[in-house]
Order: C-alpha cells, then sequence, then structure tokens
C-alpha cells in the first residue's frame, strides 16, 4: 500500500451558501482559482497562496461552471460557462476574453500554453482549436456525440494526449486522443463504462492516467492504452501532480486516498474531521488539486475551500494559510440505544407462554378423572353427573411480561 502519511487540514476559503464546484491549483499553489455551481456567478483567485482572496467577473457569464482548467505554471486559464461561453485568460486570471465558443460547454483543458485549445459541449461532442485568437478563434468539431454528458478533462503540456470523460446512459467512457485531437475514441474500458465517468486528471506528459466513476478508481499508466481498476468507494473527483508523483482522489462521503502518481496505489486514507466510519462530517468534496509540495486542496458543496498539509511518515508540514472558522456546524442525529428486551430473553418468555398454555387442558382432564374417582369410592347409586370439560383461551398482549386468561 506504500508509504503511511498523515495530514493536517486549513479552510483557506470559507462563503456560506455557494457550491464550490471546481479548483484548480498552480504547481507552486502561488495561484488558486475555483469556480461555484450555483448561479450566483461566483469566481474567486489568489495570487499569494491563498493569504488574500478576490473576486474574478467574466463578461456576460451567467455562472454554471462545471469546468474549469489552469496550466501548471498558474497563467493560463480556461472558465466553461454552460449556459453562455467559454472564456480564456493568459495572465493569471487578471482578465478574461470570451471566446465566442456557443453555449453548453461543460469541460474545457489545453495545452501549457494555451495555443491548442479542447473543450466538450453538452449533447454534441468535443471540439478543438488551434487558432487561439479571442473572439475570432475558430473551432473545429473532433468527435460528434449526440448524447452526453462532460464531467472531466485534462491534456498532456504539449496537447498531444487529451482526455475526457463523458457520464451519460449509453456512452459514458474515457474518450482519448494521442494525435493532438484530430481523432478521439473510447480508451480501453475493461467494463469500467457500467457507471458514469465523473472525473479524469492526467500529468504533464499525459502517460499517468487516473480516472473515477461514481464507484471505482481507475488508473493507466500507458497514455489509456489499458486501465486497470484500483478501489471501490463513492469517488467524485481526482487530481495529479505535474510529474505524478502523487495523486488524490476524493469521495462524496469525504474520504480522500493519497499515493504514489505513478502505480496507482494510495499511501494513506483520512478524512476532515471523521466520524466512526471513517467518513467526513463536514465536507461533501466536488473537485480535487494538488501542487508540487504536498499540499492538496479541495472544493465541497458545504461552502467553503480546504488545504491539506499532507507529509510522509507522519510528519506534519507546517501550514502557510490563514485558518478561517468554517461556517458549517455538523449536526449528529444522538446515537439510539435500542430499550426492548434482546431477542433471547424474548424467546424464553414465549416459551413460558406455551408451557402455561398447554397445562391448563392437562389440568383439567386430570381434574376431571379426580372427581370420577371420588364419587366411585363414595358408592353412589345415583347417575353419575355428566361433565363437560371445555377449554376456551383468550390471550392479549400487553407486554413482554403479562397475558390474560379466561377458561
Amino acid at each position: 500500500m506504500g508509504a503511511t502519511w498523515s495530514y493536517e487540514s486549513t479552510d483557506v476559503y470559507t462563503t456560506a451558501g455557494h457550491l464550490w464546484s471546481r479548483i484548480a491549483v498552480s504547481s507552486d499553489s502561488k495561484y488558486i482559482i475555483a469556480v461555484t455551481l450555483d448561479d450566483n456567478n461566483v469566481i474567486v483567485k489568489s495570487s499569494n497562496s491563498g493569504g488574500s482572496w478576490t473576486n474574478v467577473n467574466l463578461q456576460n457569464a451567467v455562472g454554471n461552471y462545471n469546468g474549469l482548467w489552469m496550466s501548471w505554471d498558474g497563467k493560463n486559464v480556461l472558465v466553461p460557462d454552460h449556459t453562455n461561453d467559454l472564456y480564456l485568460s493568459t495572465n493569471y486570471a487578471t482578465t478574461f476574453t470570451k471566446l465566442n465558443a456557443g453555449s453548453d460547454i461543460q469541460q474545457a483543458t489545453a495545452s501549457e500554453d494555451a495555443t491548442k485549445l479542447f473543450m466538450a459541449a453538452y449533447n454534441f461532442g468535443i471540439y478543438t482549436s488551434t487558432n487561439v485568437n479571442g473572439a475570432a478563434t475558430t473551432w473545429n468539431l473532433a468527435l460528434s456525440l449526440p448524447f452526453s454528458n462532460w464531467t472531466g478533462a485534462c491534456a498532456s503540456s504539449d496537447g498531444t494526449y487529451i482526455y475526457f470523460t463523458d457520464a451519460n446512459a449509453g456512452s459514458s467512457g474515457l474518450y482519448a486522443s494521442s494525435d493532438g485531437g484530430n481523432s478521439f475514441s473510447v480508451a480501453n474500458n475493461n467494463g469500467y463504462t457500467t457507471s458514469p465517468m465523473l472525473d479524469v486528471a492526467c500529468d504533464s506528459t499525459g502517460q499517468y492516467v487516473h480516472i473515477v466513476t461514481s464507484d471505482i478508481l481507475y488508473f493507466s499508466q500507458d497514455y489509456g492504452a489499458t486501465i486497470t481498476q484500483n478501489y471501490l468507494d463513492d469517488f467524485i473527483a481526482v487530481a495529479v501532480t505535474e510529474d505524478a508523483s502523487r495523486y488524490a482522489a476524493m469521495t462524496t462521503d469525504g474520504r480522500v486516498y493519497y499515493g504514489d502518481g505513478t502505480v496507482g496505489v494510495y499511501g494513506s486514507i483520512f478524512a476532515e474531521n471523521p466520524d466512526n466510519s471513517g467518513y467526513s462530517t463536514n465536507c461533501s468534496y466536488t473537485d480535487a488539486a494538488l501542487d508540487a509540495n504536498d499540499h492538496m486542496f479541495g472544493a465541497s458543496y458545504d461552502g467553503y475551500l480546504v488545504r491539506y498539509d499532507i507529509a510522509k511518515d507522519g510528519v506534519p508540514k507546517p501550514t502557510n494559510y490563514p485558518s478561517f472558522a468554517p461556517t458549517y456546524t455538523p449536526t449528529h442525529v444522538p446515537t439510539y440505544t435500542p430499550t426492548h428486551v434482546s431477542s433471547n430473553e424474548k424467546d424464553m418468555k414465549l416459551l413460558a407462554l406455551i408451557a402455561l398454555v398447554a397445562w391448563i387442558p392437562i389440568c383439567s382432564v386430570i381434574f376431571f378423572i379426580f372427581k370420577q374417582n371420588k364419587n366411585k369410592k363414595k358408592g353412589s347409586n345415583t347417575t353419575p353427573s355428566t361433565y363437560t370439560v371445555s377449554s376456551s383461551i383468550e390471550l392479549v398482549e400487553v407486554g413482554d411480561n403479562e397475558a390474560s386468561k379466561q377458561l
């Protein structure tokens, strides 16, 4: 399973009421950007490792942000607005340009220098562009997929290897290209399409690919040529470092799998404020990101972003982020303590009741015989009385210890 890892967590940004859907981080974690899925059109960014945050405003954006991409150096950023368009920044999210890509854009990724763009549109397919020129950017349809629901995207730094995940029933799978987006095909699935594909992440070369479905974590170390199943859990998001030295996979229950990204095994599983079952009590994760210094970032539906400082061999690394008090206070259902008697006690009481009922007619017969013999001993010449023995028993359950009888 690999080395043992420990972690310390810090809430780096807290905003009640927002459904954070995506988070992206540069390799040095200096640049961070996060987007929401609600209609409040909220995008926040930090250029000092989370020391301070500012809002980002996109021209005519509505705010349904399903996807987000940032180059490893943090300079280039893509924000697809599902309702409106695709936005590109080439200056560390200082300003954005609307690319007039149309609506229904769910996911987007690019080469490191953002000269090759790749996007996926809901119920349409995958588009590519090598003519990036602001509003005059032109697009080519690389894969037509009329019934599709795109959930994840990543690409190698040179734009040669591109991966998209589709969660739509009937077409769910990992769609991969090894020729710069000229063609796409479903990767060798080994049966993984039985569950919706929810996210994909790869390193800068595109060789190491990690995929999550709603219940399985998958891994490939040969550009998606072969894919193997790793672990079962309620996964939602996955991230890989630039050099593939680390990967992290998050679950909807707040559990995190963390380990070596080149072999796919995890070194630890942990959760934010875990309960007795090992699940988080206050994190419903939606996305994950990693930097090059054993820092992992998570976005959640609970209104805050979190950073984990992770270290090998149980040695925590210091945190450089200011601590923010979470606005979410978990409420727990009181532990239920059964008040009924055990099954063994009930069985004993039932047996005793059955024995009592069985003895009643027996005692009646004995009493009848005794009276007959008593009359014979008196030598009476009168005709013996005829005795009719009837037994009518009515049981009314009033508790575990009581019963009423009528003879």
